[in-house]
């Protein structure tokens, strides 16, 4: 969690400056939906992965530092 909070606010700062923001922020929110599934099906640890996954991805598209 501590994590997040510090690289979250980054990668939101960038998301800002992108000029497809709207489909990128669609892309994430329909993402999450699919993890909230996974946790409402009890595939927690699937839901973790995915989750981790889908912030490494925009860290690394963002050059966001851990």
């Amino acid at each position: 969690v501590k994590h997040y909070y510090h690289i979250a606010p980054q990668i939101v700062e960038r998301i800002e400056r992108d000029s497809s923001k709207m489909a990128l922020y669609k892309a994430i929110y329909q993402k999450i939906r699919h993890i909230l599934q996974l946790i409402e099906q009890s595939k927690d640890e699937e839901a973790v992965r995915e989750y981790g996954q889908m912030v490494e991805d925009l860290q690394q598209k963002y050059c966001v530092a851990s």
